[in-house]
């Protein structure tokens, strides 16, 4: 049975898709050795609407609203003892969708991991994201979009303090910790 959840949320072009792959390429293995890779990424991106009451939704089929919930079944069902979730746009959920979705993996230890990127990487790797939509301005002149800040600031959401961790991570500060 499951017992620990490791939730990957991102951030966006910190190297998820990398990440994403290698988890995708060595779930077989992954399975053998008692981690569920949970998934598949179409769920989990669906699923991460779901958790982010993403307005997007309303125009996917009716399936895609019920992607969460296939998600955390996915993970309670598991024999194994550790399933990992990955998908970068959990990022963008409030403390209040956050606290919803932990709810939904209620007696599960969750373990919320965030992979980060140098800024001046970021933005230019952005702005190659665009191109694919079709951008024609040059880097030169090109800004990210503008917006509001999302939450108050300092505000975050809630995390635990591992026991063990890869070399170089770090945790929380001890003031945003439960």
């Amino acid at each position: 049975m499951t017992e620990v959840v490791y939730l990957h949320v991102g951030g966006p072009k910190s190297g998820t898709t990398f990440l994403q792959q290698v988890l995708e390429t060595n779930s077989a293995r992954l399975a053998e050795a008692g981690t569920l890779v949970v998934g598949p990424r179409l769920e989990a991106i669906h699923a991460s609407m779901v958790v982010r009451e993403d307005p997007r939704l309303d125009r996917l089929p009716e399936l895609a609203r019920g992607s969460w919930d296939r998600l955390v079944a996915q993970i309670r069902a598991w024999r194994g003892p550790a399933a990992v979730l990955s998908y970068e746009l959990f990022a963008g959920a409030s403390i209040e969708q956050v606290r919803v979705a932990l709810g939904a993996l209620e007696g599960l230890q969750v373990h919320v991991l965030v992979t980060a990127r140098d800024l001046g990487k970021s933005i230019p790797s952005a702005w190659q994201e665009q191109l694919k939509f079709g951008l024609i301005r040059p880097l030169e002149r090109w800004q990210p979009p503008l917006r509001a800040p999302r939450r108050a600031s300092g505000a975050g959401a809630p995390c635990s303090r591992p026991t063990s961790r890869p070399a170089g991570a770090r945790t929380c500060p001890p003031t945003r910790c439960t």
